[in-house]
């Protein structure tokens, strides 16, 4: 798919502030949050006399603002500089019960306002600080929210829709993936994690640990994906690739491991696609993945590109935001062709998050709008 800031845009909406958090739909309601650092300039490194952290409701259908709210606001937040500045304050992307909307601010903790914007409280979930800032988004499983906010210092925890705690389960080393659920060939549900020296499968319902595997070196920003009950991991400086076997007992390191391989996708999570794992670094090198075996299928180079936000497969297309160079659209096969390389004129700020698609429609937040393009449009 081709666009443009003339062509198949069906929408652009202004945003007051910043954030890396994709959007995410629901019927005609489309969620969003974004930060703005009160006295310092987003262009030069500075600590923030305070920052505001705000979740928004636009029209999905034309990106009309319904409601912005003002969920939490605080004065010891880390500086804006280092990997901060490249980030922001908002990468946690917000879920919603259909109820309710739910996001995370790391130290701050837990939002949770009404479907109307009204605001119910935020959750605290540990205090700790770090210049790598917030990543881990909010997973929703039967009536609990289930939140990785071992960075922040709580662990991996499970609560009810009024922030009360459900189960908790320590987590050694903290990760700044978002856990992921996983269907086993028995047909049971595990809730996988992955951190640093460590990968652990938990009881969803309970927090009760079930397995564990040695996991990828350093902190782990990219979350797990699963197909056909096979669990992909992948990251870490030293670039390393897992695929693992779901619904083992104990320590399933060699038991249930499939393969492992050397590549490195940094922050962008994998995506798997027809037989293949799709992984894509900071410095823009796309890899193609034998799903079943590990074995190279296909690489790509995208020119002068840095990459934060994780791929998306849409009609047989792989998807992939830079944050400067625009969206690349290629072929989701092993020859990784460049169909496309969409960029919106008149919009300079980063492009930190990944997409959002729901039928014809793609969903692209920048740090200065959220555009909407139709194929149909």
């Amino acid at each position: 798919m081709k666009w443009s800031a003339k062509e198949h845009l069906v929408f652009a909406a202004p945003l007051a502030g910043a954030g890396a958090s994709s959007p995410v739909i629901l019927g005609r309601d489309l969620y969003l949050t974004e930060y703005l650092a009160v006295g310092v300039d987003p262009k030069r490194a500075g600590r923030p006399a305070s920052v505001e952290r705000y979740i928004l409701c636009l029209d999905a259908d034309t990106g009309e603002e319904r409601w912005r709210t003002e969920v939490g606001t605080d004065e010891k937040s880390p500086a804006l500089n280092g990997f901060i500045a490249k980030h922001g304050y908002t990468s946690s992307t917000p879920i919603s019960d259909g109820q309710r909307v739910f996001a995370y601010f790391g130290h701050v903790g837990l939002s949770a306002v009404e479907s109307d914007g009204t605001v119910i409280g935020t959750k605290p979930l540990g205090n700790k600080l770090t210049q790598l800032g917030c990543w881990s988004s909010p997973i929703s499983y039967g009536s609990t929210i289930i939140l990785n906010a071992s960075v922040e210092g709580e662990g991996l925890v499970a609560l009810d829709s009024d922030g009360n705690e459900v189960w908790s389960h320590p987590v050694a080393k903290a990760s700044a993936a978002a856990p992921v659920l996983v269907q086993t060939a028995e047909g049971t549900e595990e809730l996988v994690l992955s951190g640093p020296d460590e990968i652990v499968g938990l009881n969803p319902e309970t927090g009760e640990q079930l397995w564990r595997a040695d996991g990828i070196k350093e902190t782990v920003y990219t979350s797990p994906v699963a197909q056909d009950g096979v669990i992909y991991i992948a990251g870490g400086k030293e670039g390393t690739v897992l695929a693992i076997r779901a619904g083992g007992k104990g320590d399933v390191t060699y038991s249930h491991r499939v393969w492992k391989c050397k590549e490195s996708p940094e922050y962008a999570s994998p995506v798997w696609h027809d037989g293949r794992l799709f992984l894509v670094g900071q410095d823009g090198r796309v890899t193609a993945l034998v799903s079943e075996t590990g074995q190279l299928a296909g690489q790509r180079q995208l020119p002068d590109a840095t990459v934060f936000a994780s791929p998306l497969i849409a009609d047989g297309r792989l998807y992939v935001v830079t944050r400067e160079k625009g969206v690349f659209v290629l072929s989701a096969d092993e020859k990784l062709e460049i169909l496309a390389q969409n960029r919106i004129a008149g919009d300079n700020t980063p492009f930190n998050a990944s997409p959002a698609v729901i039928g014809s429609r793609i969903y692209l937040r920048s740090n200065k709008a959220l555009y909407c393009f139709s194929e149909e449009n």
